[in-house]
């Protein structure tokens, strides 16, 4: 009987104890943690071994692999740490973020990511000579999630290879200069990289004393590297990123006096410069206005506070970044403190008693448009009450800013004394310098009041750009109302340098309203090309660019059935930009190699309530959108459609 009692016991005490480690275990928090598959042809996911793959992740840019994490118990888990488990400092695998705290599976209403960055430092080696990525070729990582989950520590894993897609490319603006330039002066140093001093220093010139200069100094990346294969391009805002850093190995400034310059301090940067600082492509910002998460420019002000004696000062300004072309960027700056005259830039006003006087009012200034400036308000501080325009004897006017792709041999500038005006060929921002001379020839400095800053904006609700990069070629703009018609050159659904003002919709008259316009034909080189319409009806219309000549053809004539010469003179990079109710919201590029080529860009879909949707059209990778239809004519009236 004692016997029979003490087996019960024992059963119940295992019993008892399991129930216990039950109760334990269900108020306890657990960890669960799965790949998340990747869209790359070139990546892969392994749920086993809890690792992903990221295949392919271009070199001066970036990825990111996902791993979701889930509780299914009671309790709220909380992540303490991911570590990489080699610690290595050098790793191009870096965690990204990761949640401090799961909810259970019941309670979380949203998903929850470690997110593991992945930047390759070298080029993938075909060691093997196989043509394939083996194992041994990979750059890996473990990384441990310590948490306080009753199942323990989780491991996950990455793994990845670089390819080489193309270089960040850094430039450096300030007045009507971007260098580093051809005429830079550039060293190479072995582990080091380059480092290139701009062939022309920012000069803030006479400043008077006690007075204070300005510049602004841009920073932009201009690389156009491509997208991966059948990639949006959106989906990679790191592909050849920029990053200005203080770098170690070198001046250890990022951005900033380069050390044993500016030692009085009479230059200065305005504002705090937080580092790294990104800057995405352009074309990448251009084309992906719904996930922007970087600038492809970053604008900063210096300021030159001349002392209050007569002195002459410099200082070297250093940026690095990991642009292996411009490791390094110098810029010398220099200003003098002086006696000088001031000058003052603003817009020329109506003139009450000439009403024919032109004028503008720094409203409404949009494409084709002249722009009219005035520098009456310039002076000499030393001069004469009563002296002739305040002791100003001669003006000299600059436009020191316009957009990209802009001809200056387009401004037709005219420069009488203080007033100047000049043709606005493209919409976007654009800035005027103004710079004045005393009796004795003593020239005015840059300061704020030097400079007219302004933007032109298309009056049209819709407004359709094309330039290009080749000086005589003729290229031409094409947008096609897809709801009439597909076929390109149709006298019914197609505006373009034939049919420059087509009747869409009969309640409006020929190039108003809902009718468009093209209102040049440039067959002279670099364009602007540019199709209008004031208030689009819902529909699709559809955007295309055709290579139709070289060497400036008329249009009109025997250029129909130019016969083209080598790629090599022909290779033109078009640019298209699409503003839509005065905002530019796409810039699309692409390479057209051969006479005849028709490049279908993108479709605008204007919708009843007075927004658009701009859809670029599919086809060849790359950062190029659209695709190409060759040998085209417009007397086939065919349509190029999709390959």
């Amino acid at each position: 009987m004692q016997r029979r009692l003490g087996m019960m016991l024992a059963i119940s005490l295992i019993i008892t104890a399991s129930c216990e480690e039950e109760v334990i275990s269900s108020i306890s928090s657990k960890i669960f943690i799965e790949p998340v598959a990747r869209t790359s042809s070139t990546s892969s996911i392994n749920k086993d071994t809890v690792t992903v793959n990221m295949g392919e992740v271009a070199l001066y840019s970036g990825d990111s692999a996902l791993f979701k994490v889930s509780n299914p118990s009671t309790k709220t888990l909380y992540i303490s740490e991911v570590k990489n488990k080699t610690d290595d400092k050098d790793s191009p695998f870096v965690v990204r973020s990761y949640p401090k705290s799961v909810l259970t599976d019941l309670s979380s209403k949203q998903d929850s990511y470690i997110v593991i960055h992945y930047a390759p430092k070298t080029e993938w080696q075909d060691k093997n000579g196989n043509g394939k990525v083996d194992d041994a070729e990979l750059d890996k990582a473990t990384f441990v999630v310590r948490s306080d989950a009753s199942n323990g520590e989780a491991e996950i894993h990455v793994t990845g290879y670089g390819v080489f897609k193309g270089y960040p490319d850094l430039k450096v603006c300030y007045g009507n200069y971007c260098g580093p330039d051809d005429n830079a002066e550039c060293q190479s140093e072995p582990g080091l990289g380059i480092t290139c001093t701009a062939s022309v220093p920012l000069d803030f010139g006479n400043i008077g004393l006690g007075g204070t200069g300005t510049q602004v100094v841009t920073l932009k990346n201009v690389a156009d590297c491509p997208r991966p294969d059948g990639a949006d391009l959106c989906d990679f805002p790191e592909l050849c990123l920029v990053s200005i850093n203080k770098n170690s190995n070198r001046e250890n400034i990022g951005f900033g006096f380069a050390k044993g310059t500016n030692q009085l301090g009479h230059f200065e940067i305005v504002g705090s410069v937080v580092m790294p600082a990104e800057l995405a492509q352009e074309v990448y910002t251009a084309n992906c206005s719904e996930k922007i998460s970087h600038l492809s420019e970053v604008k900063m002000r210096l300021n030159y506070n001349a002392p209050p004696m007569q002195s002459q000062d410099e200082a070297m300004l250093v940026i690095e970044s990991n642009d292996p072309l411009n490791t390094v960027i110098k810029v010398p700056i220099k200003a003098s403190a002086k006696d000088a005259p001031i000058a003052r830039c603003h817009f020329r006003e109506a003139d009450p008693n000439d009403p024919t006087a032109p004028y503008t009012t720094g409203n409404g200034i949009a494409p084709l448009m002249r722009a009219y400036f005035d520098g009456i308000n310039s002076y000499d501080p030393h001069a004469d009450e009563n002296a002739l325009n305040h002791g100003i004897t001669s003006y000299e006017w600059e436009v020191i800013r316009y957009p990209d792709g802009t001809n200056p041999n387009d401004f037709k500038a005219v420069s009488n004394g203080r007033y100047f005006d000049f043709f606005l060929p493209l919409a976007g921002d654009y800035e005027v310098k103004l710079k004045v001379y005393d009796r004795e020839g003593t020239a005015s400095g840059d300061t704020r009041e030097s400079v007219c800053q302004f933007k032109v904006i298309p009056a049209s609700k819709l407004h359709v750009q094309l330039v290009w990069d080749h000086p005589t070629n003729d290229q031409d703009l094409h947008l096609v109302y897809l709801d009439k018609s597909h076929v390109i050159c149709d006298k019914e659904a197609d505006c373009y340098w034939s049919n420059k003002g087509p009747v869409w919709f009969n309640g409006d008259g020929a190039s108003e309203g809902a009718n468009p316009r093209l209102d040049i034909d440039d067959t002279n080189g670099m364009g602007p090309e540019n199709v209008n319409i004031d208030d689009p009806r819902p529909g699709t219309y559809r955007v295309y660019v055709h290579y139709f000549a070289v060497s400036g053809a008329s249009s009109a004539g025997a250029a129909a059935d130019a016969v083209a010469t080598p790629a090599s003179t022909l290779e033109t990079r078009n640019t298209v930009r699409i503003h839509i109710n005065g905002l530019q919201v796409a810039e699309y590029r692409r390479t057209l190699s051969n006479v005849k080529d028709m490049w279908a860009v993108a479709d605008i879909v204007w919708k009843e309530n007075g927004t658009a949707e701009v859809i670029p059209l599919g086809g060849n990778s790359g950062s190029d959108y659209g695709f190409i239809c060759p040998d085209f004519s417009c007397s086939a009236l065919t349509t190029c459609e999709a390959p």
